[in-house]
């Protein structure tokens, strides 16, 4: 795909811009996620969870909206949590920079990098929260990651274990899916053994499957 051209400053605008639309979902994923029975999707408009009075889209615009409000619902008068202007700036300060430093043209590892940034970000909230992360990140991560490195083979240029199973010149598509699968069971198995250890040491859980 060949995109217009446009001045950088003018690409790293948008991708700020569109991260903190995005981080607005993201608020709903993380108060949604943890209730059982509701999803991201249903209900399809944004609630106040005070007085679960029906947002408008004035009420719904990234940061503006809770200034304007003075972080209040102009419903029942609730303190909204600094947490959904914090998620949303976050998110479109971590998309700016992510665009900044993802080199020019490079779109699929850019893509990759941006929904991987978002998804911790959400993990990270939750488990602030609910000492949980959920399943929709980890285990929907765990899938996405393998079919990831197949797609952008770019992710793993710089892992050994990616070089060492590709042609000699560049990471390949084998040798990408090679060092997902390797990082994966690294990363998983290091935490598995501390979860075991901490187990065998305070006799309890110390670390929950989601952490590995």
């Amino acid at each position: 795909m060949t995109l217009p051209a446009m001045p950088r400053e003018f690409w790293l605008a948008v991708c700020g811009l569109m991260g903190l639309f995005v981080g607005s979902f993201l608020n709903v994923a993380i108060h949604r996620w943890p209730i059982e029975g509701m999803s991201v999707n249903h209900p399809r408009r944004s609630l106040c969870p005070s007085c679960k009075k029906q947002l408008t889209w004035r009420e719904n615009v990234p940061l503006v909206s809770w200034l304007i409000q003075r972080g209040r619902c102009s419903g029942c008068g609730w303190s909204i949590p600094w947490r959904y202007p914090l998620v949303e700036a976050l998110n479109a300060v971590a998309w700016l920079w992510l665009a900044s430093i993802t080199p020019a043209g490079e779109w699929g590892l850019l893509a990759i990098r941006l929904v991987t940034v978002s998804g911790l970000i959400v993990a990270t909230f939750v488990d602030f929260a609910c000492f949980e992360i959920p399943d929709q990140i980890s285990i929907g991560g765990m899938v996405l990651a393998p079919l990831a490195a197949v797609a952008v083979p770019a992710l793993h240029e710089s892992t050994w274990v990616a070089q060492y199973f590709s042609a000699p010149g560049a990471v390949d598509r084998a040798g990408a899916l090679a060092g997902a699968l390797a990082g994966m069971a690294l990363g998983g198995g290091i935490l598995l053994a501390i979860g075991w250890l901490g187990k065998k040491l305070y006799g309890r859980d110390a670390m929950g499957l989601g952490d590995v």
